[in-house]
């Protein structure tokens, strides 16, 4: 077994900055499996933005077990709040090889995914995504409620799509933030989910979506999705429009669209902020 200076400075920062502060209802990071396998990124983890970091997601994770929604949302929130203000290359290469190599064991969060019952308006893929969209109701209260969402869709080849978001996040200091992303997604048959896997703000995440619906006219789409990170489960749901707003009478079919097709109430959906959103960059 090598030891060295960089080796013990980084193995009592990790210490310091995660342990200290223990995750609620089990877990943490398995040193020795950081030892064997992320050695490297272990001792970049040193630096300041990765030590801070890794100590402001234990702190959230430390109140897990006074957090009593469903989805763990306060938890989730305060977690996103902190990969968005301090993840860097450090932070994000640490957190990725202890995910990839289970060195990182989180409390589950359990969800239930609606695929298996779906029953989709119509027969829609990837490609019924091309453009833009603002996302102007949301399911999931962390995950698909940011501000001044603007996601855009093209075609990469025949067999490959790019998803690029860009939104406005709430930081720790409660400061705001865009930040934005490109994603690949695989071009699957009409009617099906398709799968990708992508790693953000300092977190891999796989994840499945469905397109449940889209109005005659174009003007909106609903998308419904199941994802994971590590051990925390999730679903969401995002009604995407052409502009920044849309008509009462869309809602209706809207909300009975989503409840005929996966059995969501859009009265459990949030309303986006989608104006005052620097001419659309954001």
């Amino acid at each position: 077994m090598r030891l060295s200076c960089a080796w013990i400075i980084a193995f009592a920062a990790v210490i310091s900055a995660a342990a200290a502060v223990p995750f609620a209802s089990g877990g943490g990071f398995n040193l020795p499996c950081l030892y064997d396998n992320c050695y490297s990124e272990m001792v970049a983890c040193k630096e300041k933005n990765c030590q801070d970091f890794l100590i402001c997601s234990a702190k959230c994770i430390a109140h897990w077990d006074e957090d009593t929604t469903k989805g763990k949302y306060d938890v989730l929130n305060c977690t996103s709040k902190c990969q968005f203000t301090y993840t860097d290359d450090n932070s994000d290469k640490f957190m990725t090889c202890a995910a990839s190599n289970d060195c990182m064991e989180l409390p589950p969060i359990p969800s239930t995914c609606r695929a298996a019952s779906a029953k989709p308006a119509k027969q829609l893929s990837v490609k019924d995504l091309q453009g833009d969209w603002r996302v102007v109701r949301g399911y999931h209260p962390v995950f698909d409620c940011y501000a001044c969402v603007h996601q855009h869709f093209e075609s990469m080849s025949d067999t490959t799509w790019q998803f690029a978001p860009s939104f406005v996040v709430t930081l720790v200091d409660g400061t705001h933030k865009a930040v934005s992303a490109k994603i690949e997604m695989p071009v699957e048959p009409p009617g099906k989910g398709f799968t990708f896997t992508y790693d953000f703000a300092g977190a891999a995440n796989n994840a499945t979506w469905w397109v449940v619906d889209k109005a005659d006219d174009g003007s909106y789409v609903l998308v419904y999705y199941c994802g994971a990170v590590a051990d925390w489960n999730y679903e969401g749901a995002m009604v995407m429009a052409r502009s920044t707003s849309l008509p009462s009478s869309a809602y209706t079919k809207i909300a009975a669209s989503f409840q005929s097709t996966v059995g969501l109430d859009l009265k459990d959906f949030c309303s986006n902020q989608v104006t005052n959103c620097n001419n659309g960059k954001n």
